[in-house]
């Protein structure tokens, strides 16, 4: 069904953030970032850099989804020089 679809991408998108930031954060950390990026893992793990003092190195301009709209979020997760 496509609810089981939809878990084991969840599942798939928690551990590659798991994967990535274990070493830094906790499993709650991470899957606290997940929900706060609407379950968009890419959003998530640009919050989870931000919080750990890391400038993203994505571009304002690669996408029209909440990391070029943060400002309404109270903070922004693109950096510039």
């Amino acid at each position: 069904s496509s609810l089981n679809g939809l878990q084991k991408d969840e599942e798939k998108a928690l551990n590659n953030l798991l994967d990535a930031f274990e070493s830094v954060f906790s499993l709650n950390d991470i899957a606290s970032a997940y929900c706060e990026a609407g379950r968009n893992s890419n959003l998530a793990g640009l919050i989870l850099c931000e919080m750990q003092g890391i400038p993203s190195l994505v571009s304002t301009d690669q996408s029209n989804n909440k990391v070029k709209n943060d400002e309404t979020l109270g903070s922004s997760y693109v950096e510039s020089s």
